[in-house]
């Protein structure tokens, strides 16, 4: 279960603040926990909207530790292959996988300026990405399907945009979900349904590059190509 608090919405441009996750065992309890607080190092791109959502003024992230010692300290921390489970929301012209994709640009930059932890390393260990906000979708019949919403609908307590609180957010849907439902199933039909989507867009503008699924910009569709 990962969550990042970050300076921004665009993953391509946006550094993050917070990053929090938790690893869960075959059964689907937690088995360790971590909390990074990182210092950005573009402030102009250290969005007034950002603050307000998450609480995290610059003042505040000014004291934080580097970013490229939380950046490595999180791959040393994951240290063998799981899955990147997040609550991405592909279908309200936001970024797909949102924090998989800005911590991928993240690690490639950290690698760019000579940085330990590079997108390659990220990229191995984290080879599959879920969604809780997918599957919500699949299973659950609720008049949006945002974090808070699908919290109320379990009964979990969210303390929304705290890192901490999102991340064991993400791991109570992902059990609630799994008590009568194969979420490797869900999965699996999910990436079918991009996949086949894709490929009809290729299709439909032969030699041009191919228009974002469900109304996503161009942002969703680079997001989502980090998934596969």
């Amino acid at each position: 279960m990962v969550d990042i608090e970050s300076t921004g919405r665009l993953p391509m441009s946006c550094e993050p603040l917070v990053l929090a996750a938790i690893k869960l065992d075959e059964g689907l309890e937690a088995t360790d926990s971590v909390v990074y607080r990182m210092r950005p190092t573009l402030w102009d791109n250290f969005a007034d909207e950002a603050a307000r959502v998450h609480g995290i003024s610059k003042e505040v992230a000014m004291s934080y530790p580097p970013k490229s010692a939380g950046l490595e300290d999180f791959l040393a921390w994951v240290g063998t292959p799981h899955t990147f489970v997040c609550h991405a929301n592909k279908h309200a012209g936001r970024f797909a996988a949102f924090d998989y994709a800005a911590l991928q640009v993240q690690y490639l930059d950290n690698f760019l300026a000579g940085g330990k932890a590079d997108h390659f390393q990220f990229a191995r260990l984290f080879r599959h990405v879920v969604s809780t906000h997918t599957l919500a979708m699949a299973t659950m019949q609720l008049d949006g399907y945002s974090l808070d919403k699908v919290c109320r609908h379990i009964g979990f307590d969210l303390k929304h945009h705290d890192a901490a609180s999102d991340a064991e957010a993400c791991a109570a849907i992902l059990r609630f979900v799994a008590r009568d439902n194969d979420i490797w199933e869900i999965y699996g039909k999910e990436q079918a349904r991009t996949l086949q989507v894709r490929r009809s867009a290729i299709k439909k503008s032969p030699g041009k590059k191919a228009a974002a699924p469900d109304g996503a910009d161009v942002g969703d569709e680079l997001a989502a190509a980090f998934t596969n």
